[in-house]
């Protein structure tokens, strides 16, 4: 798709996008056919060209927590568990402790 000329309210619209986009100021300009001149001089004319873009959050420590353990039926003081974790692409991670498979 080739630039069009936008109107005001059009770009403040594209900087939007931009914003919540994830991209690069130049990938962003790629993929939507902006020359980025335009795109730079239309920033400044919204009074944006002094606004850093956010960086993503840094991400957040995993953390544990114990799960309570069901007992077995058959032996009271034996704790027992089963779990599958379904990893995609047809594997499966199986942890399982205290009962028969």
């Amino acid at each position: 798709m080739a630039y069009q000329k936008q109107t005001r309210e059009e770009w403040q619209i594209i900087m939007n996008d931009f914003e919540h986009s994830g991209l690069t100021q130049t990938n962003f300009c790629q993929q939507h056919s902006i020359p980025a001149s335009t795109f730079s001089k239309w920033r400044k004319e919204l009074g944006l060209a002094g606004i850093q873009k956010k960086t993503a959050p840094k991400p957040i420590a995993p953390s544990f927590q114990a799960l309570p353990m069901a007992t077995s039926p058959m032996n009271q003081n034996q704790s027992a568990y089963h779990i599958e974790l379904s990893l995609g692409h047809g594997i499966t991670l199986t942890i399982s402790s205290g009962i028969n498979s």
